[in-house]
């Protein structure tokens, strides 16, 4: 027994050592990992504390530089011009360089110039929040405008109706019934207006009898209906559908919920057409001669006021000139009764008019600007064409138009309509083949262009508006520039008069009218996908759904400043609309233009841009210097070495270009200096021959004294110009 023992207490005492070994073991590999971890941590701040320390060293840097290091980070690489290599051919044919309104200005000799740029540089730190109507700046959302209009009297009506559906019950048909009877009534006492409105209560009930319709008597009775209600009915008590704040509106839903949609610019019912201007128009002018691209376009329900916003209507008077023979206005008259009599349904059986340019011909008629009665395209080129005039820095100016409509998704142009346009993508925005560009030299020239395009463009009457637009008209304007320092700018600028989006059960539309609303329907809902996809930021924008954000491609997203004006109805009848539309402005607002200066950099300014980018050399080798002083990481360390190197070889790229480019300029002068000097020689020698020709004439001297030779600077002998190398280097660099 004392044998089959031992080996058991054995096995225990080494189960035991074995589990203490284990239990030992784990601690010490707790121990270790905590401490592993305690310096993993220590590391991590370590880092931290060096990375806030490197960014405060940096924005003290960035506070001394200033503006300097601006312009030479913002410095973009130069493109190859023409076939030549030289900086003088570069020059010559016009570096485009397009920079931020703080880098674009000049030096001081340029005053007028360094103005323009510098009071952009102050609206961009002036407004960096979003405020102010109309003005955009770079880099910045695009900027949303709505326009309230009054209540017209359609939804008057409605309102008018449903008032007695819901307080007296009555039907549709009593209805229109009873209006016919109170227009019969009203005519009675036509020449007695107050005695109509006199009528007591009892009286209205008599009238109710006679016209068979007692059955309203009590409900009249308790509402006390009198002449005077007759006559004018009173607002239905409804909760109202909108709320306005300056730069907010509050829509109310069916279920008395409410929801804020903040805006740039709010402008009321009650705000005229001057103060539409005043607030949108007027901040674009500045933006349009500083070189900016800017776009104006007006989206919304039909019947809510874009063509009049944009457009407003001409006030035209007749010049004091003889007027144009019997023939011509006849012309007129049939082409005007041709455009009344035509047919629905036909994209070719559109009659056009066409521009007749005469020269050595007196102009029939004036145009004149109605600040009450304009909209924001005539007082826009107006304006502009008053500024530009008025600028001194300004040496010549040069604009033109074009007019385009989109009509069933086919491009049209509304001077020249048998024209056939198409459309092409040129980088991030989009051109016009075909499109027929008009010189304009005062606004009675643009205001010639809108009339004509208002009698191309395909307008019809719904149940919502009496003139609808059934297609989206868009004007191009190319501004050129020449400003006093030499400097050119070319700049563009888009207005759009866009098709309203309409409910067939609203429009009543039908046949060719139907047809038409899907094309614009499609068409602005497309836009809507764009704006999505541009506020959500996602990779891939749908351009290509439709013409109209093709031809807007640049507007959306690209090189421009955008407005966009929705106009909306306060109504609660266009309630659903109206919420569409503020939704869809509240998209728009996300959207970030990259919007550039168009112009030509001078010679002054690219060397301002080649000192900055010294400085910047200056500054990153002081930054160098600092970091080896400082203690960091050696992770730290290696990554700004990296930073700072790539920093330095652009930095030293740009300085070898220019001095290569310096060095070519040397060569050439002195290789003019040459020319020159061989030029006074062969001068020189042309004065002496002449000279001895006329003592020879006179028999003065002989022929054989004749020295032809004398004054005469010749190569070698052999033809080569081995003495002259500098010759050779500027072949070579010429070829």
């Amino acid at each position: 027994m004392a044998t089959t023992e031992q080996p058991t207490e054995e096995n225990a005492a080494v189960t035991i050592s074995t589990e203490q070994a284990l239990t030992e073991g784990k601690e010490r590999k707790k121990v270790k990992l905590s401490k592993e971890k305690k310096k993993k941590m220590k590391k991590k701040k370590k880092k931290a504390k060096a990375k806030v320390r490197l960014a405060e060293l940096m924005r003290d840097d960035d506070d001394e530089r200033g503006k300097h290091k601006q312009n030479a980070l913002n410095v973009p690489k130069r493109s190859r011009v023409g076939e030549r290599k030289s900086i003088i051919g570069m020059l010559r044919q016009g570096l485009i360089v397009h920079s931020d309104p703080d880098d674009g200005a000049a030096t001081d000799d340029h005053s007028g110039h360094s103005k323009r740029a510098q009071n952009t540089g102050s609206d961009n730190d002036g407004n960096a929040d979003g405020e102010g109507a109309g003005v955009i700046h770079e880099g910045h959302n695009i900027q949303v405008a709505v326009r309230v209009r009054p209540v017209n009297q359609k939804e008057v009506d409605i309102e008018h109706r449903l008032l007695f559906r819901t307080e007296f019950d009555m039907d549709d048909k009593e209805y229109d019934y009873f209006l016919q009877q109170r227009q019969l009534l009203m005519q009675q006492y036509s020449d007695n207006m107050d005695g109509f409105k006199a009528l007591s209560v009892d009286a209205v009930c008599e009238w109710l009898d006679n016209i068979k319709l007692e059955g309203y008597k009590k409900r009249f009775r308790r509402r006390k209906v009198n002449g005077e209600w007759l006559h004018q009915f009173p607002a239905f008590n409804e909760k109202k559908p909108l709320e306005m704040e300056e730069n907010a509106i509050i829509a109310f839903t069916k279920g008395n919920q409410s929801k804020r949609f903040k805006m740039d610019t709010v402008l009321k019912p009650s705000t005229t057409q001057n103060e539409a201007f005043e607030a949108l128009g007027v901040p674009l002018i500045e933006n349009i001669i500083r070189g900016y691209n800017c776009t104006v376009f007006a989206f919304g329900q039909t019947g809510t006021g874009k063509t009049h916003t944009m457009f407003g209507w001409h006030q035209e008077q007749e010049a004091e000139a003889e007027p144009e023979p019997e023939p011509e206005t006849e012309t007129e008259t049939e082409t005007e009764s041709k455009e009344e009599e035509k047919e629905e349904g036909g994209f070719e059986e559109i009659v056009f008019s066409e521009i007749v340019l005469t020269k050595n011909k007196a102009p029939t008629k004036t145009f004149l600007i109605n600040k009450e009665v304009d909209g924001l395209i005539p007082r826009i080129i107006s304006d502009l064409f008053t500024q530009l005039n008025k600028d001194r820095d300004i040496r010549f100016f040069n604009i033109s138009c074009g007019f385009i409509e989109i009509y069933q998704e086919r491009l049209r142009d509304l001077i020249r309509p048998r024209l056939k346009i198409q459309l092409r993508y040129v980088g991030m925005g989009s051109e016009l083949i075909n499109l027929s560009w008009h010189d304009i030299n005062c606004y009675n020239d643009m205001a010639k262009l809108i009339e004509t395009s208002k009698r191309n463009r395909v307008t019809a009457s719904t149940l919502q508006n009496e003139t609808s637009s059934r297609s989206h008209c868009i004007i191009q304007v190319r501004i050129e520039v020449t400003l006093a320092d030499g400097t050119n700018q070319c700049n563009k600028l888009s207005f759009g008069d866009l098709a309203g989006s309409e409910k067939v059960t609203k429009t009543g539309a039908s046949g060719q009218r139907l047809s038409e609303a899907k094309k614009i329907v499609k068409s602005l809902f497309a836009i809507k996908k764009v704006i999505r996809a541009l506020s959500e930021k996602k990779a891939f924008v749908p351009y290509q759904d439709s013409v109209l954000t093709k031809l807007l491609r640049d507007s959306l997203g690209g090189n421009s400043l955008t407005l966009i004006i929705c106009t909306i109805s306060p109504h609660a009848y266009n309630r659903e609309e109206t919420l569409s539309t503020l939704r869809f402005a509240e998209m728009a607002k996300k959207i970030k233009n990259e919007a550039i200066v168009n112009r030509m950099i001078s010679r002054k300014e690219m060397e301002t841009q080649i000192n900055g980018l010294r400085e910047q050399l200056q500054y990153f080798r002081k930054q160098k210097e600092n970091q080896r002083r400082n203690r960091f990481t050696s992770t730290d360390f290696r990554v700004l070495q990296s930073q700072l190197m790539e920093s330095s070889k652009k930095a030293e790229e740009y300085t070898q270009k220019y001095l290569q480019s310096e060095i070519q300029l040397l060569i050439k002068t002195q290789y003019i200096q040459e020319l020159e000097t061989l030029l006074n020689q062969k001068n020189i020698q042309i004065q002496y021959l002449k000279q001895q020709f006329h003592a020879l004439k006179l028999a003065q001297l002989n022929i054989d004294e004749i020295d032809i030779d004398k004054y005469d600077v010749r190569p070698t002998e052999d033809g080569d110009d081995d003495d002259d190398p500098d010759a050779d280097h500027y072949n070579d660099h010429d070829d």
